[in-house]
């Protein structure tokens, strides 16, 4: 493997997350040796052969599928259209290689209560939820909203179910905010994702294919400033949030959080790396959140820190992803 594709950007809500995974991913497959295409995805799926701010013509995606002239393509989109089996199918139908999962590993993790009930059919822990068709309440979010406080109870985390990256996910303390977050919600996403609050530390494993064998890479953990919420705005900012890697538990939780991530990754079907999320309360019982298809690659990115903790640099990481791509 010689030459390498990095596919960036997106119409998604992440498409600026996105670019600069892309960017991080460019710099450090050309560091590990390999030429590469910078493709980016434009808002509207046009896609220039270029990175970001390239003056290159615009073609249509499809056709620009057909042009790309390398080995691999390395996916560095989040979000819709990125990350929830769409594009990946397309690369399947033109049959080129690609890091990370199939369309049906990436689409079932991408979606947060199908991932849920995968979760429950191999024994991991959720915390209590409903979902909610949220046409079907676009004029009634106060009846819901009382609903969903008897069945849940309050605080709660409601979110969408199908956006990445911390998107459309809020924590709600009140009745007055659950219904305005409810009404806000409806309009991102036909269903709406209500899951019990459960106090505790927060953790995220990430999960690397390597030869063939899955390995967790060191645990992280998560501590947001001033009792916050790793929404999307902390999750990208450094000032908010403190990621200790490894993080300071026993060897004990090290392991189960270890082995609740990889077997999350082998439930979802996933292929080449993951990154899963967890809280672990004060009772000791670890209850996982979501897993990640595409973890983020950029310079603050949790993957990739855990990694270097493992003694594993940002090039080599990226070949081993691509290694992946080229085998399964």
């Amino acid at each position: 493997m010689k030459r390498v594709a990095v596919v960036m950007g997106g119409p998604g809500e992440e498409h600026d997350v996105s670019l600069e995974t892309g960017r991080a991913v460019v710099a450090g497959l050309k560091a590990a040796g390999l030429a590469v295409v910078p493709v980016w995805v434009k808002r509207d799926l046009s896609v220039v052969f270029g990175m970001p701010g390239s003056d290159g013509p615009k073609i249509d995606i499809w056709q620009a599928m057909g042009r790309l002239d390398a080995e691999c393509v390395f996916i560095a989109m989040h979000g819709t259209f990125g990350e929830d089996g769409v594009f990946q199918a397309m690369l399947e139908v033109k049959g080129l290689p690609f890091t990370g999962s199939d369309h049906v590993g990436a689409a079932v993790s991408m979606d947060k209560v199908l991932s849920k009930r995968v979760y429950e059919s191999v024994g991991l822990n959720v915390a209590r939820y409903q979902v909610v068709e949220s046409e079907k309440y676009l004029t009634d979010f106060a009846n819901i909203a009382k609903e969903l406080a008897e069945n849940i109870g309050l605080p709660m985390v409601v979110k969408t179910p199908r956006q990445g990256s911390s998107k459309g996910v809020a924590l709600v303390r009140d009745m007055a905010d659950l219904t305005e977050q409810l009404e806000i919600l409806a309009k991102m996403d036909r269903f709406i994702l209500a899951e019990a609050f459960i106090a505790g530390r927060e953790f995220s494993v990430p999960v690397l294919e390597d030869a063939g064998r899955l390995q967790a890479l060191p645990v992280i953990e998560i501590n947001v400033h001033d009792n916050g919420f790793f929404d999307y705005e902390t999750k990208y900012d450094p000032d908010m949030v403190d990621e200790v890697c490894p993080a300071p538990v026993s060897d004990d939780l090290a392991k189960r959080l270890s082995d609740a991530a990889i077997l999350a990754h082998e439930a979802l079907m996933l292929s080449g790396f993951s990154r899963s999320d967890f809280i672990v309360d004060k009772n000791g019982g670890i209850f996982i959140l979501e897993t990640n298809a595409i973890p983020g690659l950029t310079p603050v990115s949790l993957f990739p820190g855990s990694a270097a903790v493992a003694g594993l640099e940002f090039p080599d990481l990226l070949l081993k992803i691509c290694q992946s791509a080229m085998v399964k």
